[in-house]
């Protein structure tokens, strides 16, 4: 049997921490981060702290967003001119100019509508050929 009762110790038994002797010029201005970094270890990492988070995961959270660029008007409205010109005809060359407005506006991003506005200038160009080639034709005809 043991000393302790029958029971041993399960708890390791340590050593003593070594001592670590003070700097010959310790100087009291000195904070205390600038005194331990001359050893090379930060006094703010630790076991209990962690690295700071990324700017990325910091600001990622809720009611952190960024608004959605706005919709460009002439690219809307070119759009409509041009299904407007399939009937009309006259619609399209409008359609045509709204459209290379809103391309221009769209052209860095800095607003939605770009595809709107490329859908108009092909819609407007077609729409102008082809009654283009029907005015040709009965002009040519008649």
């Amino acid at each position: 049997m043991s000393v302790g009762g029958g029971f041993t110790s399960l708890a390791p038994v340590r050593a003593p921490a070594p001592e670590v002797p003070a700097p010959a010029h310790a100087d009291a201005s000195r904070r205390p981060w600038q005194a331990t970094a001359q050893y090379g270890v930060s006094p703010f990492v630790n076991s209990y702290t962690r690295p700071l988070p990324s700017y990325a995961e910091t600001f990622s959270g809720p009611g952190y967003y960024t608004p959605p660029p706005k919709s460009s008007v002439w690219a809307t409205l070119a759009l409509v001119f041009a299904l407007l010109g399939v009937v009309l005809s006259v619609p399209a060359l409008l359609a045509i100019v709204f459209g290379h407005i809103g391309v221009v506006q769209t052209r860095n991003n800095l607003m939605r509508g770009r595809g709107l506005a490329m859908a108009a200038l092909v819609l407007g160009y077609v729409v102008v050929g082809f009654w283009a080639l029907l005015l040709t034709a009965f002009w040519l005809s008649g």
